[in-house]
């Protein structure tokens, strides 16, 4: 009973939200006298759920990024610690420095990922960054800096969500 109660309280379901979508684009082409036939209002109503379902998915998203940014840019961080401070047992190796290279080329990909249009292109950025999240993380085990990959771990969690965002389509709705 709870759940109906806390159901009823969120609002407006999504299925309500779409049809006042639709409603509302319909409405628009009757005033300003854009009679529409059955086909093209057919057609207009899928993109207009078509925009609205991606308008879903900005959110995790955006979620996404911010996860796998900050994963990054902590990461190079705790690299440039752990390469610049004295008996961490890293001291000016190679490794610590290539991780904070690696991190930061991590970061820069972020945004690659986030503003990629394509879903070609996309899908390559994405296991680019992949494959660049489990380098960094087994290079931060060899150095024994777990936190750098606890990071990459949250890093990954970003990437899924960040992989889960809209792109382009190019298929057509046939009517």
């Amino acid at each position: 009973m709870r759940h109906l109660a806390a159901q009823a309280s969120r609002g407006p379901s999504l299925k309500s939200d779409c049809m006042r979508l639709i409603d509302t684009s319909r409405r628009f082409r009757v005033e300003h006298g854009k009679r529409a036939s059955a086909r093209s209002t057919r057609a207009h109503d899928c993109r207009s759920l078509r925009r609205l379902f991606s308008m879903l998915h900005t959110s995790a998203s955006r979620l996404g990024s911010l996860l796998l940014l900050l994963a990054s840019l902590a990461s190079a961080g705790l690299a440039l610690y752990a390469w610049l401070t004295p008996l961490t047992g890293v001291t000016g190796t190679l490794g610590a420095l290539g991780v904070a290279i690696a991190s930061v080329v991590l970061a820069l990909l972020t945004f690659l990922v986030r503003h990629t249009v394509h879903r070609g292109a996309r899908r390559f950025w994405i296991i680019v960054t992949l494959f660049v999240l489990i380098g960094i993380g087994f290079a931060a085990l060899l150095l024994h800096q777990a936190v750098i990959t606890a990071a990459m771990v949250l890093g990954l969690v970003g990437l899924i969500l960040l992989s889960r965002g809209a792109t382009q389509s190019t298929r057509y709705v046939r009517v």
